[in-house]
């Protein structure tokens, strides 16, 4: 049985300073996190996003089992 866990990151006040790939979509998947930084996959590559920057977030778990 093979299982997967994803989670994704959604920007609750995105605005004109935030990298354009997050600006408008609407959920990122964490590809990664180093030091105060989430890597997320936008737009076809890979845009870092600070941890503790003034964009509130939620992060979302989705576990799959086969």
């Amino acid at each position: 049985m093979k299982s997967w866990t994803r989670r994704y990151l959604k920007i609750e006040n995105p605005d004109d300073g935030l990298d354009w790939r997050l600006r408008y979509g609407s959920r990122f998947e964490i590809v990664g996190e180093l030091d105060d930084y989430y890597f997320l996959w936008a737009g076809g590559t890979m845009v870092g996003f600070p941890m503790w920057g003034k964009y509130t977030y939620s992060i979302e778990t989705e576990i799959n089992s086969e």
